[in-house]
């Protein structure tokens, strides 16, 4: 992944590549970009390589699930808005600038300085411009080892794949072609199509999903041969979601819809059926918008798209919801500012549900 981010950081200033690297655990100073509490993550006992290029800075480390849920428990105490922890379903490897090989069990991403410029002129970043987790949940490092300390907000790969999609879209060129890059280096990573990965990642799935605050349901209507979705708020406090609208299901407006459909006896994955519409969409409406106090839930509309299923037979289904507050979109549904306003404001959100199995007969 680091290659991704050195190419970024290329992209974005025009330098070129300047990096360093340390084994062991030799101290390191704090940076002024980081937020507080990030230096005692980086110095973590546990630390066995760190490398820095224009910026990017990585830290890696060796440990069990108890090393990691004390890094966990301090990254909580983090003084930033946003601390994600990414769980990966296969072992942490890496090489050192001359080709040594690195195993570790989790790592610290802490951008600063130059490649912080795309964030701070504040044009869409590929990567996060805040402190991130990756778990590497195999060997010493279990699932059920883990504990998830309340503030941390849990991230599965298929949702890291997901923002590469959407910056391969929407970003400046630059963006573009780094999250390709990107996305490529992560497919490649998790072996979404191994039989072996793919149980892997699931549980993944089904760990991120249980731990979340905000979730989306499914229900399937056997009769109907329909499905409808809600989402559910298990915060303490209020959170704002949209519901979807027309297009929704092509990516051309928040939130974003997917359907992931998958045979039910060889796990592989169905290619989804291409968009089909008139290119027009219906306007935003005020009921689109909805407060949802803790633990109060609201269904997520009429446009919900369908899942593509080839033929008769069963399947295993799950929805992707993606609210983006920032989608460049906006301003195309409405001519109601206050409308645009509440969208702005409302809460992002990157939710799957769990996996649902349904008997599909025409």
């Amino acid at each position: 992944m680091i290659a991704h981010l050195a190419a970024l950081t290329l992209l974005t200033t025009g330098s070129p590549a300047m990096g360093e690297e340390e084994f062991g655990n030799k101290p390191k100073p704090e940076q002024p970009d980081w937020a507080g509490g990030v230096v005692t993550l980086a110095n973590d006992t546990h630390r066995v390589y760190r490398r820095w290029v224009n910026g990017n800075e990585e830290f890696f480390f060796q440990g069990d699930s108890a090393a990691v849920n004390v890094a966990l428990e301090q990254f909580a105490r983090v003084a930033a808005p946003v601390r994600e922890v990414v769980l990966m379903p296969a072992a942490g490897r890496t090489e050192s600038f001359e080709g040594k090989r690195v195993d570790y069990g989790w790592r610290l991403y802490a951008p600063s300085g130059l490649v912080l410029g795309p964030e701070k002129t504040g044009m869409p970043p590929v990567f996060p411009g805040h402190a991130t987790i990756t778990i590497h949940v195999a060997g010493t490092i279990e699932l059920a080892g883990l504990s998830v300390p309340e503030g941390v907000t849990l991230v599965a790969p298929d949702q890291l794949l997901d923002r590469y999609r959407l910056a391969e879209r929407h970003d400046p060129d630059y963006a573009r072609t780094v999250a390709q890059g990107a996305r490529a280096g992560l497919e490649a990573e998790i072996q979404p199509d191994d039989a072996v990965q793919r149980e892997h990642l699931e549980a993944v799935r089904d760990f991120v999903r249980e731990c979340r605050d905000v979730d989306v349901e499914i229900e399937w209507d056997d009769k109907q041969q329909t499905f409808q979705a809600r989402i559910v708020n298990r915060r303490r406090t209020p959170i704002t979601v949209l519901r979807t609208g027309d297009a929704s299901s092509a990516g051309w407006r928040t939130p974003l819809i997917r359907w992931e459909v998958y045979d039910a006896a060889s796990g592989e994955l169905v290619k989804p059926r291409g968009f089909i519409g008139c290119g027009n969409m219906d306007p935003l409406r005020p009921g689109d918008i909805v407060e949802l106090a803790p633990g109060a839930s609201t269904d997520l509309g009429r446009w919900l798209g369908k899942p593509h299923f080839p033929a008769d037979g069963a399947y295993r289904v799950r929805l992707v919801y993606e609210n983006v507050p920032s989608f460049p979109n906006v301003e195309c549904t409405t001519d109601d500012a206050s409308l645009v306003e509440a969208v702005r404001a409302s809460t992002p959100l990157h939710l799957t549900s769990a996996a649902q199995l349904v008997t599909v007969r025409r």
